[in-house]
């Protein structure tokens, strides 16, 4: 629990810098990003993914991730750096993607995020990384929407010839604009 304290004390957000802070969860792990405009169409995103491991015969896990993304419209592209580690292994990932959401009604939303880190770019003891959402979204005011979704999150071990699967489930979450 300590961990999660010091953690989340990492990202207490500053509105004054902030751009969007959005809270996810499903079952067996939570998610908060703090996304910031860096300039006037690039947008820099901290986040940590808490993974519960219970029935797994290992702790919990934290992984963390910073991104750097050119911003186009409600669409970004760019990258993320992943710091994970599952079990006794330690991995760092720089993953190449982006994400967007696209109106389909003035309340209702599509969105999603797909981040792919091939060998080249694993380090440590990963030989690959991804991550992908998909989320119906719902704007509940102004500047906030609340949203379900699905989340995979899988890295490579290079001792291992199977991937581990980190998050693999529905989720619900919020996400507020400043």
């Amino acid at each position: 629990m300590k961990k999660i304290l010091y953690a989340l004390i990492l990202f207490i957000p500053v509105t004054s810098y902030a751009q969007s802070l959005d809270l996810n969860f499903g079952d067996d792990a939570f998610r908060l990003t703090y996304a910031f405009g860096v300039d006037k169409n690039l947008v820099g995103d901290l986040g940590l993914l808490h993974l519960k491991e219970e029935g797994r015969n290992r702790d919990d896990e934290l992984a963390f991730h910073a991104g750097l993304n050119i911003t186009s419209g409600s669409v970004r592209f760019g990258g993320r750096a992943f710091l994970v580690s599952p079990g006794d292994y330690d991995t760092l990932s720089v993953g190449f993607g982006g994400q967007g959401r696209f109106a389909l009604s003035k309340h209702v939303g599509i969105g999603g995020h797909f981040y792919y880190a091939p060998e080249v770019t694993s380090f440590i003891d990963s030989k690959g990384y991804h991550e992908y959402r998909i989320h119906l979204d719902f704007k509940i005011a102004r500047s906030a929407y609340i949203y379900l979704g699905y989340r995979n999150v899988k890295v490579r071990i290079e001792d291992r010839a199977n991937k581990v699967e980190l998050d693999d489930d529905v989720m619900l979450g919020f996400k507020i604009f400043f």
